[in-house]
């Protein structure tokens, strides 16, 4: 066994077997990794509240391993007591395990030699990612534990876990030194606790908190490498901007060659956007992603301004100019920012639909021309070609390692299924760019235990059915499925990822985070002519000249 089961829990058949495998196999980041994934599993302190099927306590997980007698067990229990702030174990316990402890492994014996030596971190250009790197010297070799944290209004744990390695083996196995997307410098210990520290605490008062096969399995082994590291570091600063400050860069924008051209309701509308920035961004008003961008055009400016449409409107417009002025300064990469350019294009339509008063009608009466839908902007029809799509792998440049390594997990089953499911090369590379841009434009949806959460069906895993609520909607938008053929159906899209449920309430979350796209019930407006087959492009190109007639 090379790594521990991350669903490892105490009424996991054969758990004591599995502690006993783990702890003779002579491997400390396993046995390490697999202390930290228990101890997380269970609860600090009972719940009066939960229900009976809740988690013990981790002192009654210790009682029960206790009460097991084994040389291994009581390994972990010593590790345990080593690793955990307070001991699991009662004082009494604590004493009769010291007395019938047999000899510990040699890793076991030096743990309390372990000690943290450099810390590295990588951070985006746009300030919405950081992958701190945290280095320790232990008896057996190098350790690094890795936390990937997002800053959108707080910091936020994504992803964490151990390599057994240095960090310069870690920016070499992730191919960090050639990542366009941000930089990596080092950083001081008592730095590194303080960023990692204060995103370790928000990720415990978040309610829907991020979670991966590692992450919070590795919570409990961070903390305790946190301890071991000196205090008085400098965490991630959210700056709090008064108005006077905000003032001042409104003018500076408005003054610049950049906001040349917008109209006379610019200064407001920039201070509008600023403002919003202050709040939901990275704690630096200077730093734009295209994440954030999105979420100000679909979410924030639609949900937080009430004005009319003739002043909403012109907003995208401004918020580019805001972009390119700020990426300027901090000398973002050209083709950093030219994404977040697109991400703003990419969204116009979606907003301009989500500032109509009218928008939450339900009778989809604002579905004029469907073929522009389709494509996104009526001004891409002149440039819109019947050439196929060629076959390809799924595109993660630009992604958070955490999110990268899901939406592959999902492209590995799309590339195993869809080729022979759907028999055409084009849907298969569409669905892999649909995955890709899910992934791109909302990162969060790889995240959340919702999507990532197992299948009610233990036979059905999360990735086939992500994969097939993906491919359901590349079928809804290339207008592939067809009732009269038995072959090219829904029911049929489900037999062949292996299905239980409907693909339909995936697919519509889908569908929804996607900029631009749009479900009306029958079909899906994809809003991206990237995304289409060129049979559906030829259909788009017959629609739009019938309805030029």
């Amino acid at each position: 066994m090379d790594h521990p089961p991350h669903d490892m829990t105490t009424d996991t058949p054969g758990f004591i077997d599995d502690v006993r495998e783990i702890f003779t196999s002579g491997d400390p980041l396993v046995a390490l990794t697999t202390a930290s994934a228990i101890a997380s599993f269970t609860e600090a302190t009972p719940d009066p509240f939960s229900n009976s099927d809740s988690e013990p306590s981790i002192t009654e997980v210790a009682e029960m391993l206790f009460q097991e007698d084994t040389p291994q067990t009581d390994w972990l229990l010593v590790v345990w007591e080593q690793m955990l702030p307070q001991s699991p174990l009662t004082e009494l316990r604590h004493k009769q395990l010291l007395r019938r402890l047999q000899e510990p492994p040699q890793w076991l014996r030096q743990i309390d030699q372990v000690r943290p030596v450099s810390a590295a971190s990588f951070g985006s250009y746009t300030g919405e990612f950081e992958l701190v790197s945290i280095e320790f010297a232990c008896p057996w070799g190098p350790l690094t534990l890795v936390v990937g944290i997002a800053y959108s209004g707080i910091a936020l744990i994504e992803d964490g876990y151990a390599f057994p390695g240095s960090i310069k083996e870690i920016i070499h196995h992730a191919g960090l030194q050639d990542d366009p997307a941000g930089a990596i410098t080092e950083i001081s210990l008592a730095d590194a606790k303080a960023i990692v520290d204060e995103a370790a605490d928000w990720h415990g008062r978040y309610i829907d908190a991020p979670e991966t096969d590692t992450w919070p399995a590795c919570k409990p082994l961070l903390l305790w490498g946190l301890r071991t590291m000196p205090d008085g570091g400098r965490g991630h600063v959210y700056r709090e901007y008064t108005e006077e400050e905000i003032d001042a860069e409104v003018d500076a924008f408005i003054s610049s060659p950049y906001a040349a051209g917008l109209s006379q309701n610019a200064p407001d509308q920039a201070h509008l956007i600023l403002s919003l920035a202050t709040n939901y961004g990275t704690g630096d008003i200077r730093q734009w992603s295209a994440q954030l961008a999105e979420r100000m055009l679909l979410d924030l400016v639609p949900r937080k301004v009430i004005a009319g449409q003739d002043y909403l409107r012109p907003i995208p417009k401004v918020l580019e100019a805001i972009v390119r002025y700020y990426h300027a300064q901090l000398q973002v990469p050209p083709i950093i920012t030219e994404d977040v350019v697109a991400t703003i294009a990419g969204c116009k339509r979606t907003y301009s639909r989500l500032i109509k008063p009218s928008y939450y009608d339900s009778d989809f009466s604002w579905l004029t021309d469907s073929w522009e839908l389709d494509i996104g902007e009526a001004s891409t029809l002149d440039s819109l070609t019947t050439d196929p799509l060629p076959k390809e792998k799924v595109k993660t440049r630009g992604m958070s390692m955490a999110v990268a390594h899901k939406v592959r997990s999902v492209a590995e089953v799309i590339e195993a299924v869809a080729p022979t499911f759907f028999g055409d090369t084009e849907m298969t590379t569409s669905a892999l760019r649909i995955l890709a841009k899910l992934g791109s434009v909302s990162p969060e949806y790889f995240l959340s235990k919702s999507t990532t959460e197992a299948s009610s069906s233990a036979d059905v895993t999360w990735q086939s059915s992500v994969a097939g609520a993906v491919c359901w909607v590349c079928g809804k938008a290339n207008n592939w499925f067809k009732q009269s053929d038995p072959e090219r159906t829904v029911k049929a899209l489900m037999s062949a990822f292996g299905l239980k449920n409907s693909p339909t309430t995936r697919g519509t979350t889908i569908v929804d985070r996607l900029p631009g796209a749009v479900w009306d019930g029958s079909l899906v407006h994809i809003g991206d002519a990237s995304l289409l087959t060129s049979r559906k492009r030829m259909e788009v190109l017959t629609k739009a000249a019938d309805s030029h007639e």
